[in-house]
């Protein structure tokens, strides 16, 4: 069969995993290994096994680029200035002692297996300030598994932002001043957007003034 045949018979589905999925491992994941290794323990030797065991999981559960192209395994959004900034507030203490009255905690929307938080952590933000929210339960699951940290004391809830009515996530209003929400929002049009902006509005603890929403996103031009 030529080329131009093999073409023709792709489904929808080839096509799509054609574009968004990649074999192999990228180079660059320095970061992610070190954090694999020194938080979780894995061997160096059974990094890439486990990564690609872990994909494989992912990628039954939701096709999504990130997944197939690996960019789940990207910190980058850590150097964001912003994020800089939530991480110097989460490092100051709770301590009635020292007058110290941080109230700062941080909830990171679209968490998918919770790398982030579970660096935050590695770096020395206490995980009772981390919160995590994804849609898909199986993605906290498997980042639980990955990490080998059940009960760590970080908190995670699988819930649908856009669905104002779902209640797993009631759980989390009023609870939070920071949130990070890297390459979400352009997931959605314009009235999602908004719809998901009031959702995460309840988040919010009452009375902050100093709430931080941000995170790096992709611009859709036409």
């Amino acid at each position: 069969m030529s080329h131009v045949d093999q073409m023709h018979h792709e489904t929808a589905l080839d096509r799509w995993k054609r574009f968004t999925y990649v074999e192999d491992l990228p180079d660059e994941l320095g970061p992610f290994r070190e954090l694999l290794e020194e938080y979780s323990k894995v061997p160096p030797n059974e990094t890439d096994e486990v990564l690609v065991s872990t994909r494989k999981k992912l990628w039954e559960v939701a096709m999504y680029p990130c997944i197939g192209r690996w960019s789940f395994l990207n910190l980058r959004s850590m150097q964001d200035s912003h994020f800089k900034i939530a991480f110097e507030r989460l490092k100051q203490p709770n301590d009635l002692d020292t007058g110290s009255n941080s109230i700062d905690t941080l909830l990171d929307i679209g968490c998918c297996i919770g790398q982030v938080l579970r660096k935050m952590v590695h770096d020395g933000i206490e995980p009772n300030r981390l919160f995590g929210t994804d849609l898909h339960p199986e993605f906290i699951s498997i980042g639980t598994e990955l990490f080998n940290d059940e009960g760590c004391g970080l908190t995670f809830v699988a819930g649908d932002l856009l669905n104002l009515e779902d209640k797993a996530l009631d759980k989390l209003d009023g609870k939070i001043t920071l949130i990070h929400a890297a390459n979400f929002f352009h997931l959605f049009t314009w009235e999602q957007q908004v719809k998901i902006g009031v959702r995460i509005a309840r988040f919010l603890k009452p009375g902050t003034t100093d709430a931080l929403i941000f995170g790096k996103l992709s611009e859709v031009v036409g």
